[in-house]
C-alpha cells in the first residue's frame, strides 16, 4: 500500500482529487487528504474506502513533521507562500513534494539544493509553467527539428473566471481562492526582452498591459508575471531575444484592477483598526485625502485622475466600496476586504461554464523568412470541477501515476522530453481539452 498524502482541499484540488480517488483502488494507493477545514476534505472522499481525511495545520511545525513522516509522496494544493514550510520538511524528511503552483525564490532555492541530496521536488509543473512546458517543449522541438532559429517564445494564460454575468462590468468571476487572485502578481515581473532582462515592480504590472490576440478566441489583455528567467535553461533559450510569460485578462480589467492597487486596496501586510465596525465606504474614506465638501466617490476619481462618470469609477462603485454594508471582519487587511467584496460580486454565472486559457507561441527564421508556431489549449469547467482545478488537477494526477508506476519524480530532465510531453497532451484531449496549432509567416521588422 502506498500512503499519497494530499494537503489542502479547496477548490482548485476538486479535479485532481476525483481523479486520483477514481484509480486509487487499481494501484493500491491509500490516499490521505488534510485541510483545516476536514469536512471539505470529506466532502472530496464520500463512500471512497481508499481515502480518509485529517485535520492539518501546516504552520505547526509537530503536527506537518508527524503527517509528512507517514507519506510516500506529498502533493500540495496550499497557497504558494505555504509551499516553503512544506519543501523545508520534504527536504529534511527526504520525501517527495509535487505542488502545483507560483516559484518563488525561496521555492527556487531548494528546488536548486534538492539535486544534490537525492530528493526529487517537482514544483511549478502544471500551469505555471507545467502544461505551457509540454505546449512549448512540443512547438521548440517542431521548429528546431525543422532547422528554424528561435527568435521569442510568448506563454499567456488565465486560470479561469473570463466569463461572467453581464451585469459585471469587470468581465471577470471568481472560480478559485480570492485571495489568491488578489496577491498573484505581487512582487516584480521577470522577463527577457529585445535581448536584455527585464523588471516590472508591481506597482506598474497593469499599468500598460499587452494586447495579445489569440487565433478564434479574440483580444485579451497580457501582464508579464514572475519566473519567465526560470524557464530558459529548461527549453534551452540562451541567446533569443525574447521571453515572457503572462496572465490573460478580459480588455478593460487592468486599468481597473491598477486603480485598486493605487487605493492601496490589494495590500495584505497590515490590519485595519476597528474593521469590523467600519462601512465598505469610511474604510476607502481612509485611504484618500480628505477635502472638506466632497464625497469620497469624488475624493477617489480625483486621486486616481479619472472622470467620476467613466468605466473605472463605475468598475470600483459596483464592488460596493462607496456603500454604507458594514465590513464586519475583525482586524481585516484591505487586501481581505476587497476579497470580501469580490467574492460577493465577482460570483460565476449559474449554469454557464468557465474556461481555463492557456497560449503559446514562438517566433523563428527559416530559409529567410519570418514564422509563427503558435498553440491554444481550451479547457472548459464541469458541473463539478473549475476550469482551474481541471488543468491544475490533470498534469498532477499524470506525475503522480508515473512517480507510482516509475518510483521516481526525477522529471527535470524528462518535461522537454517529447514521450513525456506527447503522452500527457493526447491524455490532455481525452479528458476534453482542446488543443490547436498553428502556422503563419510573418513580416519581419
Amino acid at each position: 500500500m502506498r500512503n499519497l498524502y494530499i494537503i489542502g482541499a479547496g477548490r482548485s484540488s476538486s479535479a485532481f482529487v476525483s481523479k486520483i480517488l477514481s484509480i486509487a483502488p487499481k494501484f493500491g494507493w491509500f490516499i490521505t487528504i488534510t485541510d483545516k477545514n476536514p469536512e471539505k476534505a470529506m466532502a472530496y472522499i464520500g463512500t471512497s474506502n481508499h481515502a480518509r481525511a485529517n485535520w492539518l495545520d501546516v504552520t505547526n511545525v509537530n503536527d506537518r513533521r508527524e503527517t509528512l513522516s507517514k507519506a510516500d509522496l506529498v502533493v500540495s494544493f496550499l497557497p504558494p507562500r505555504m509551499h516553503v514550510l512544506l519543501a523545508s520538511e520534504c527536504v529534511n524528511m527526504k520525501k517527495k513534494l509535487v505542488a502545483p503552483s507560483t516559484l518563488s525564490y525561496d521555492m527556487f532555492g531548494y528546488s536548486r539544493r534538492i539535486p544534490s541530496m537525492d530528493v526529487f521536488f517537482i514544483y511549478e509543473r502544471v500551469i505555471k509553467p507545467g502544461i505551457e512546458i509540454f505546449l512549448v517543449s512540443k512547438l521548440l522541438d517542431e521548429v528546431r527539428n525543422n532547422g528554424g532559429v528561435v527568435k521569442s517564445v510568448h506563454n499567456y494564460m488565465s486560470g479561469g473566471g473570463l466569463t461572467a454575468p453581464k451585469s459585471n462590468p469587470w468581465n471577470y468571476s471568481i472560480t478559485w481562492n480570492p485571495m489568491g487572485m488578489i496577491t498573484a502578481n505581487q512582487g516584480t515581473a521577470q522577463f527577457f526582452e529585445g535581448g536584455k532582462y527585464r523588471y516590472l515592480p508591481y506597482n506598474r504590472i497593469y499599468e500598460k498591459p499587452r494586447v495579445v490576440e489569440i487565433p478564434k478566441l479574440g483580444f485579451f489583455e497580457a501582464i508579464p508575471s514572475r519566473g519567465s528567467f526560470f524557464m530558459e535553461k529548461l527549453h534551452s533559450l540562451e541567446g533569443i531575444d525574447t521571453y515572457i510569460r503572462g496572465t490573460l485578462r478580459n480588455i478593460g480589467f487592468c486599468k481597473a484592477w491598477n486603480a485598486l492597487i493605487k487605493l492601496g486596496l490589494t495590500d495584505n501586510s497590515y490590519p485595519i483598526f476597528n474593521s469590523e465596525h467600519l462601512t465598505y465606504q469610511e474604510f476607502v474614506e481612509s485611504l484618500v485625502r480628505d477635502f472638506p465638501g466632497t464625497s469620497t466617490r469624488e475624493r477617489v476619481a480625483a486621486y486616481l485622475n479619472e472622470p467620476i462618470e467613466g468605466e473605472i469609477m463605475k468598475k470600483i462603485e459596483y464592488l460596493d466600496l462607496f456603500s454604507r454594508k458594514q465590513i464586519r471582519i475583525s482586524n481585516a487587511t484591505p487586501a481581505q476586504i476587497l476579497q470580501k467584496a469580490i467574492s460577493e460580486k465577482w460570483k460565476p454565472e449559474d449554469n454557464k461554464y468557465d474556461k481555463s486559457i492557456i497560449y503559446a507561441a514562438v517566433h523563428y527564421m527559416q530559409d529567410g523568412k519570418f514564422l509563427k508556431k503558435s498553440v491554444v489549449l481550451t479547457s472548459k469547467s464541469s458541473k463539478n470541477h473549475t476550469a482551474i482545478s481541471r488543468v491544475l488537477g490533470l498534469p498532477v494526477s499524470f506525475i503522480v501515476e508515473k512517480y507510482f508506476k516509475e518510483n521516481t519524480l526525477d522529471f527535470n530532465a524528462k518535461m522537454t522530453d517529447p514521450e513525456i510531453y506527447n503522452s500527457f497532451l493526447e491524455m490532455a484531449v481525452t479528458e476534453g481539452m482542446k488543443i490547436k496549432y498553428y502556422d503563419e509567416e510573418l513580416t519581419y521588422e
